[in-house]
């Protein structure tokens, strides 16, 4: 038994050492599609779990679908080669390659001949690589394979139940919520997980209706929308009836915003105290409506009549227009939007002129309104009549003018002509003189042959 021991021994220290090769990987990434004639990047990615020492490779691809811009490989190209200098190799080496794609079809990017080397034992690796196929399409191409899924796989809302159950071909859903619920959570999955969707997470509800909207916007860009109609139970609703519209009467000041110049106060409607705004400069009280969309506007009350507040803030101006007449200074009457429709006097595309009350000192009059700045200035009419006075008065002095300096040029000129003629005249005279005794001549000779 000990005469076999001490031969396996001898053996194991007189055989070679066995070095098994390590392995490596070299792997092309980058995208499985592009349209003709954009840029694309490809990765070039040599891993190993043992140490890289040196390597050298090269990137092959078809140069009538792709034309190679650059890369960080040698000189620019698409050979690949280094040695790892330090006391340790390095287990990951990345290159990038930019292309522009020149024709639609099918391509494949291959490693050509490869060599990596072990860095501690500075033996050939087994190397396993990973091709790439890159599919190039026309825009159109790439356009008519987006998909048009644009449904719901579900919807849902936190702690409450909609109804109807959840169909993705039903497209309205309504769910009821405590009077004291300020905010819902709206859950929602894709059909397709390319879609987008709009309308998700936690959203602010008031008293009554809130109708919200989940946009799915498929790959293709098209849309579905789906709507969740809200209700915050209100046990005693206020119904306000406004141009055959019907609101309701806000209750809650928190969803309320306070405007400048503005101070909280309530006012009693049906025996229940609703939050206000008041202003004593200007008078106004202010109370909100809420439409059947869920929008909450802001109106003067006054002896049970409703009329749209509007706050416009014009630099250092806080303004609020006022109704206007049909005509003013020959500017005839124009309804702009102007964070909501208001009524001005259109001057030209940029400046109008708005009936308004200062909603800080009270201040009521014409101001000229600019909407592309969004500025205003006081507008004095009184100035402006004088103005136009003092225009009238420089016009008719400056046509008396011009009509007097135009006579005075013709008379001028009427006199300059008249030494002419007479100078004519008397060359004519003078001429009639000398050609005279011609005649005379004439007259005689004929006497004569007679």
């Amino acid at each position: 038994m000990k005469k076999i021991k001490i031969i396996i021994l001898f053996t194991i220290l007189l055989l070679p050492k066995l070095v098994f090769a390590s392995n490596a990987t070299i792997a092309i990434t980058g995208v499985n599609t592009a349209a003709v004639g954009n840029n694309i990047k490809m990765y070039v990615t040599l891993s190993s779990s043992a140490a890289i020492g040196s390597w050298e490779l090269t990137l092959n691809y078809d140069s009538s679908f792709l034309k190679l811009i650059g890369s960080d490989a040698d000189n620019g190209g698409t050979f690949m080669a280094n040695k790892v200098a330090g006391a340790s190799g390095i287990n990951k080496k990345v290159y990038t390659f930019t292309f522009r794609t020149l024709k639609a079809g099918n391509t494949l990017l291959s490693i050509g001949s490869s060599s990596l080397y072990d860095f501690d034992t500075m033996g050939e690796m087994t190397v396993r690589t990973y091709n790439k196929n890159l599919k190039i399409m026309t825009q159109q191409e790439i356009e008519a394979s987006y998909s048009k899924d644009n449904y719901l796989k579900s919807l849902s809302v936190d702690e409450f139940e909609i109804n109807p159950v959840f169909n993705k071909d039903t497209l309205e859903y309504s769910v009821e919520v405590p009077e004291n619920t300020k905010t819902i959570n709206i859950k929602a999955v894709a059909n397709d997980n390319r879609s987008t969707i709009d309308g998700l997470g936690e959203k602010e509800v008031v008293v009554g209706n809130n109708k919200l909207n989940i946009v799915v916007r498929a790959q293709n860009g098209s849309e579905r929308i789906y709507i969740l109609n809200v209700n915050v139970i209100d046990k005693n609703p206020i119904e306000i009836i406004i141009d055959n519209v019907t609101y309701h009467l806000v209750k809650y000041k928190e969803y309320l915003t306070i405007p400048s110049g503005f101070e909280e106060t309530t006012i009693k409607m049906s025996d229940i105290d609703i939050p206000a705004f008041y202003n004593k400069k200007i008078n106004y009280t202010l109370v909100g409506l809420k439409d059947e969309a869920g929008n909450i506007y802001l109106y003067k009350y006054e002896k049970n009549k409703y009329e749209r507040f509007l706050e416009l803030k014009l630099g250092n101006l806080k303004l609020t227009p006022l109704s206007i007449g049909n005509k003013v200074l020959n500017y005839e009457k124009e309804t702009i939007d102007f964070d909501g429709k208001i009524d001005v006097y259109k001057i030209d595309k940029r400046f109008k002129l708005i009936n308004a009350k200062n909603i800080l000192n009270g201040e009521e009059g014409l101001y000229l309104l600019d909407i592309v700045d969004k500025t205003a200035v006081k507008y004095d009419l009184k100035d402006i009549y004088t103005l136009r006075k003092l225009n009238k008065i420089y016009l008719a002095t400056t046509i008396i003018f011009l009509s007097t300096t135009a006579l005075s040029i013709i008379i001028m000129l009427s006199f300059k002509r008249k030494p002419k003629i007479k100078d004519k005249e008397q060359k004519v005279k003078e001429k009639t003189k000398k050609e005279l005794p011609k005649d005379e001549k004439v007259v005689k000779e004929n006497k004569k042959n007679k």
